[in-house]
């Protein structure tokens, strides 16, 4: 299949390279925004769909779209549109996400690798054991959830998706909620 990205839109993406444009046309290439949180995930629909997410750093909620949409359809719509005004937007390897992925239906898990972080309130208190590709957004993320200003403690990067799961049942027994943890683990990392 061969994707063409209309003139209009081609001005506010980022150049993009030979490789990226196979991966374009793939369904495996995704778009965020540098300044604004904008992240737009590829869809399992096919080349141009996308899934979009953004956070408002003004009232601190997050943004998304239920259901993919075609990219010249998202760059239509405000805010998105006044992001893209600004800012061009940057090109990111990633793989389609399934057509339901922002009803929060994630059970689907990549065999690669990946980052362990370690998340904290500047003030201290509970920890945050997870993982995430991207962990800035990871972190934003968080912190719309959250009345505290987090920060990033320790991040174990390119390992297994166990890791994750190893440290958790090492640490069980300071476990407070889900991925919660006391912060006395932070002395035992």
């Amino acid at each position: 299949m061969q994707v063409k990205i209309h003139e209009e839109l081609e001005k506010h993406i980022w150049p993009l390279k030979q490789e990226e444009y196979k991966l374009l046309e793939q369904g495996k290439m995704g778009f965020y925004s540098k300044e604004y949180s904008l992240w737009m995930t590829p869809s399992d629909i096919g080349p141009l769909w996308f899934h979009a997410s953004m956070i408002d750093d003004k009232t601190m909620t997050e943004i998304y779209t239920k259901r993919p949409m075609a990219l010249s359809r998202l760059l239509r719509i405000k805010p998105i549109s006044d992001i893209v005004q600004n800012e061009q937007l940057i090109p990111f390897k990633a793989n389609p996400k399934p057509d339901n992925y922002n009803d929060r239906n994630y059970t689907q898990k990549s065999k690669g690798k990946t980052n362990v972080y370690f998340i904290q309130s500047i003030n201290g208190g509970p920890v945050k054991i997870g993982i995430a590709d991207n962990i800035d957004l990871r972190l934003k993320q968080l912190q719309t959830g959250s009345p505290f200003i987090l920060k990033i403690i320790k991040v174990f990067e390119g390992v297994d998706y166990g890791f994750e799961k190893e440290l958790q049942e090492k640490f069980k027994r300071y476990r407070l909620h889900g991925e919660w943890f006391d912060e006395k683990t932070l002395n035992l990392i």
